[in-house]
């Protein structure tokens, strides 16, 4: 099998996980409003068995390279390091459910399939791709609002903050009346039900792939007012989502986090997250020079709870000189694979980044949940394509 093929593959790999729990919320809402409570709770097993299943046919059908299985060992070890200079009181974290199915599949998922990709464009320029992700903005509002999800508000949004990013970079150079009437969807399931943050990334993603990859244009007057108009757009379409969900939400019981957050005046307040924060940084004070471990925010913390900062969790977990090593390489990694990246690609690490990355800031931990080893394996693979591109170069000349 060819390279190419190989790619469609892996593509439609990642496509089918991103899936899997946009679809559960639709799923489990409809069998629950008809009554079949049993079925409901399977939905999310029956989904990821189709994944894995999708996934061993994929790692038969391609080969893989010695390489990229050395990587994943080496990643085992590294665990295994990480376990080993752990605090003794949160070693356990290292084999709750969570993890075991990082290392059963999340790792080899992201290692030997996702970090080989050589070509991104089919997630934004394929027309089924785009329509399925329509029929998901639509279906689980919906779920939502007529069915009555009782899925978080958190997860909700960050579930679906992918798609809308996916969705809306599929339109960007386009005139699409229906896609519009979709971005507002977005706005509605974002606002009615969701959280603050995923509404944020996306409005900075779908800026900043307008910026850096919308049409160019000779003169500098043309770029400003363009950008203009792109604001006026955002501005009006945000605005209509907004007034069509607060009439919504009155006229029906649920809840909106951020309406409510809104109408107390606390829209950027976090009472919780301060609080967590705060202990954080009165540690730091006095922390001097300790390397404590990975997950030693959490014996600080009350119930064992994250400190839903990744600097803070770096810095607090491996100290201050390794810590902020940690984080500027990251932060230059990041940074270096898109400044060296084509427009193309340049669009991918803008996606990433807005649905994988900028959650950190606010919530989760980069060093037990999924979503960060998946971000880390696909900016790889966008570094990989330039790479690959400059010794063709080179082996041609």
């Amino acid at each position: 099998m060819s390279t190419r093929d190989s790619n469609k593959w892996d593509i439609m790999f990642f496509y089918l996980s991103i899936l899997i729990y946009p679809l559960n919320i639709i799923l489990s809402a409809s069998l629950k409003f008809i009554g079949m409570n049993y079925f409901a709770s399977k939905t999310i097993f029956i989904l990821y068995l189709l994944v894995v299943i999708f996934e061993i046919i994929i790692l038969f059908k391609f080969s893989i390279s010695l390489k990229r299985v050395a990587y994943l060992i080496g990643i085992y070890f590294i665990y295994i390091l990480l376990y080993l200079t752990a605090p003794v009181a949160i070693k356990w974290k290292f084999t709750d459910l969570n993890m075991l199915f990082i290392y059963v599949f999340y790792l080899p998922y992201a290692v030997l399939i996702l970090s080989r990709i050589k070509d991104f464009s089919l997630l934004f320029e394929s027309d089924t791709i785009r329509n399925i992700n329509a029929m998901l903005i639509i279906g689980t509002f919906f779920a939502k609002y007529l069915l009555k999800d009782s899925t978080g508000y958190m997860p909700f949004s960050y579930t679906l903050l992918p798609i809308w990013i996916m969705f809306s970079i599929s339109l960007l150079g386009k005139s699409s009346f229906i896609g519009y009437i979709i971005v507002i969807f977005i706005f509605l399931e974002g606002v009615m039900y969701g959280a603050r943050g995923p509404i944020i990334f996306y409005i900075i993603g779908m800026i900043a792939c307008r910026i850096v990859i919308g049409k160019k244009t000779v003169k500098r007057q043309k770029t400003v007012q363009d950008f203009i108009i792109l604001i006026i757009k955002g501005v009006c379409i945000a605005l209509v989502g907004i007034f069509i969900s607060i009439q919504l939400i009155s006229n029906n019981t649920n809840h909106s986090y951020i309406i409510s957050k809104f109408s107390e005046g606390t829209i950027i307040a976090s009472s919780g997250r301060d609080y967590l924060t705060n202990l954080g940084i009165r540690y730091l004070k006095h922390m001097g020079l300790n390397i404590n471990g990975v997950f030693f925010d959490r014996t600080l913390l009350p119930n064992n709870i994250y400190i839903h900062n990744f600097i803070l969790e770096t810095i607090l977990s491996f100290g201050w000189i390794f810590g902020t090593m940690i984080l500027v390489g990251l932060l230059w990694y990041i940074v270096y694979t898109f400044c060296k990246a084509d427009k193309n690609n340049k669009r991918v690490v803008i996606f990433l980044v807005s649905a994988y990355f900028f959650r950190y800031f606010l919530t989760g931990s980069i060093y037990d949940d999924y979503i960060f080893i998946v971000f880390l394996s696909l900016l790889y693979a966008v570094n990989n394509i330039r790479n690959e591109k400059n010794v063709l170069y080179y082996d041609k000349y």
